[in-house]
């Protein structure tokens, strides 16, 4: 997800345990299949589900976070006031390229699988 992808690249260089906090990700195509065969399914098949994130301002997005909203959120809960805004100030930099304070969109992905017990 475009939205988690950026939050953790724009950490990772303000705090060198943020990738230890990133969570692994099962975004890669045949991850989801290869563990439900090995759960014993069968007649796998798998599919990527795409769609736009829109957020009215940096404020949208950053909302959900600082109410500790997913593992972003509780990353964030867990820093220094200091440091909190650090980050802050990092990601409206990076969003302000795609339209932040004002309207923009990230892209968001989902892999979907299913199959037959």
């Amino acid at each position: 997800m475009e939205m988690s992808a950026l939050f953790w690249d724009v950490a990772g260089p303000l705090d060198p345990d943020a990738a230890a906090k990133r969570p692994e990700r099962l975004n890669r195509a045949g991850q989801l299949g290869e563990l439900w065969r090995a759960a014993g399914l069968r007649d796998v098949e798998e599919t990527e589900l795409e769609i736009s994130m829109d957020f009215s301002s940096f404020e949208d997005y950053w909302a959900p976070l600082e109410k500790g909203v997913g593992p972003q959120g509780a990353y964030l809960a867990a820093l220094a006031p200091e440091r909190r805004q650090a980050l802050r100030q990092a990601l409206e930099v990076r969003l302000r390229a795609r339209g932040a304070p004002g309207a923009f969109a990230l892209r968001a992905k989902a892999l979907a699988v299913r199959g037959t017990a």
